[in-house]
């Protein structure tokens, strides 16, 4: 199988529902159960996908940011493909 990949910095407010979000997308699921934590500094997960119908996977890696970390957003932003606000 060829690999690609894919780097997202995910970005929003205290209490938006990041973690959530990234829980849901980890689980393959969008209706998570459980609680999550306000995130301390930086969550990073590393989700792959097959592609149907191909032989090929794409491995997405989502950095969550808190937000306490606001000021600091811009140092991440040079290594990103994508962006996602919540």
């Amino acid at each position: 199988m060829k690999n690609n990949s894919c780097d997202v910095l995910l970005l929003g407010q205290e209490r938006s529902g990041k973690t959530y979000w990234l829980q849901c997308c980890k689980h393959d699921q969008f209706k998570c159960n459980g609680s999550t934590m306000e995130t301390v500094g930086v969550n990073l997960e590393t989700i792959s996908f097959s592609l149907q119908d191909t032989n090929k996977t794409i491995d997405i890696t989502i950095r969550e940011v808190g937000s306490a970390l606001a000021p600091t957003w811009k140092r991440y932003l040079q290594d990103c493909t994508l962006i996602i606000v919540l």
